[in-house]
């Protein structure tokens, strides 16, 4: 298995690193949580760095990350095996593939708390849980205000985002 990285939470087990690699070695599981490339050009985030968080319109320089990993969104396959893989699933930016997946009616938002203001104010959530109400979530995950400073990859999702996430998939009596 190529995990860049293995967190614990409760009875959950997260596993950092491509689903394409570390999926197959899994077998059926419970649940597949997931954040795959949307195929929006993003890989080194707005290109011209955005402005500050003031909105005085001073650009940054863009931190740079390794690949073009979000020239182009999984094909299809690859959501067949995400879903024949479990039972459940959450997948952020299910916007992006909602051609891909099943009718839902069960999709959870991240309210960012953005304060750049050239970047999304939150992101949706596919999933395959029952119900018929969206759930949001209020955590600010980057920019002036972040808690979880240090980022490895540029759409990485907090811990407390997703031990949210978890929440829904163990009946831990999640926050909504």
């Amino acid at each position: 298995m190529v995990a860049r990285r293995v967190e614990k939470i409760g009875d959950c087990t997260l596993y950092l690193g491509d689903c394409l690699e570390i999926m197959p070695t899994l077998g059926k599981v419970d649940a597949v949580v997931t954040d795959p490339p949307y195929g929006i050009d993003r890989a080194n985030g707005m290109g011209g760095g955005g402005v500050d968080g003031f909105g005085k319109g001073i650009k940054r320089t863009p931190k740079e990350y390794a690949s073009d990993w979000d020239k182009a969104r999984p094909p299809a396959n690859v959501f067949q095996a995400m879903l024949k893989a479990a039972g459940t699933h959450i997948v952020w930016g299910g916007n992006y593939f909602s051609d891909l997946l099943p009718m839902s009616q069960k999709w959870l938002w991240w309210d960012k708390l953005q304060t750049m203001p050239s970047y999304s104010d939150g992101e949706l959530a596919w999933t395959s849980l029952s119900g018929a109400s969206t759930k949001k979530f209020i955590y600010n995950g980057s920019g002036l205000h972040a808690r979880e400073k240090e980022r490895l990859h540029p759409t990485q999702k907090p811990v407390e985002l997703m031990s949210w996430c978890l929440s829904f998939l163990t009946g831990g009596g999640h926050r909504a």
